[in-house]
């Protein structure tokens, strides 16, 4: 998360994203649906 904009590590932290290489599982939501849109480059989605 470091050097990235501050409205992609508010998005990461709200998903509870804090460290690298973290995995969770979110309901498939369209509020989480959306936060995935803003980071797609910066995560990996598995279903």
């Amino acid at each position: 998360m470091i050097g990235r904009p501050e409205k992609q590590r508010v998005v990461l932290r709200g998903m509870g994203l804090t460290k690298m290489q973290k995995t969770i599982q979110l309901p498939d939501t369209p509020q989480i649906r959306g936060m995935l849109n803003k980071v797609q480059h910066l995560v990996r989605v598995e279903e």
